[in-house]
């Protein structure tokens, strides 16, 4: 078996440090002078990419770099996305989500504004399709809070040790992407699709354990 160059210098049995959450990793898959890279292929999907025998630096080195981040909360993003597929908060009109409101705003005047601002007229059912405009807004407020304690758990887990068992999220570095494995999605029966999802629109299928 020929040996992976991209390891040259790296001793397995050797003592090495210990990973920290927001180091920079690059993936090696098992076996493989390669390494895992990602460029914005419009199609979102990762690769391995292959190098000669002899080569132990790729020329996209940075295309191959990912940051490991400590696992996210993503309950009130998620329930945010439910109501976008539901459709029905702006009469299925697609329209974008109002500003997420204050602490201690009026929801009821908002609602009103803004189902006035975009012709949202409800009808018989006038006070239904408020209050699910109030709804959004709340979840708007809501999933801001979780985004903040996202941040905030990050800065507070920067540069600790991780260990077996731990969750982490994989950013890639140049384009601010989650690595992503997704059953749901394969293309394939039984298959798994990786793919890169932004930043901002990360969900549960982006953490991995290590283990």
């Amino acid at each position: 078996m020929l040996a992976q160059q991209v390891l040259s210098g790296f001793e397995a049995d050797a003592i090495n440090p210990p990973l920290h959450f927001c180091d920079a990793v690059t993936l090696i898959p098992d076996s493989v002078n390669g390494l895992a890279a990602f460029a914005g292929a419009p199609d979102a999907r990762a690769w391995v990419e292959y190098l000669e025998p002899s080569v132990a630096v790729p020329p996209n080195l940075r295309d191959c770099q990912w940051r490991l981040l400590p696992r996210r909360q993503y309950t009130e993003s998620t329930q945010l996305r439910k109501i976008a597929k539901k459709g029905t908060w702006d009469e299925g009109k697609c329209l974008a989500w109002p500003d997420v409101p204050e602490e201690g705003d009026d929801l009821d005047a908002l609602a009103q504004n803004f189902m006035r601002n975009n012709q949202i007229e409800g009808g018989k059912f006038a006070t239904k399709q408020m209050i699910q405009v109030k709804e959004v807004l709340s979840q708007l407020m809501a999933t801001n809070e979780e985004h903040d304690g996202n941040v905030a758990e990050e800065e507070r887990q920067l540069g600790t040790i991780i260990r077996y068992g731990d969750s982490v999220q994989m950013l890639h570095v140049s384009t601010q992407s989650f690595l992503c494995v997704s059953k749901t999605q394969a293309i394939e029966k039984g298959s798994k699709k990786v793919e890169l999802v932004n930043k901002d629109e990360g969900n549960e299928h982006c953490i991995f354990m290590v283990s």
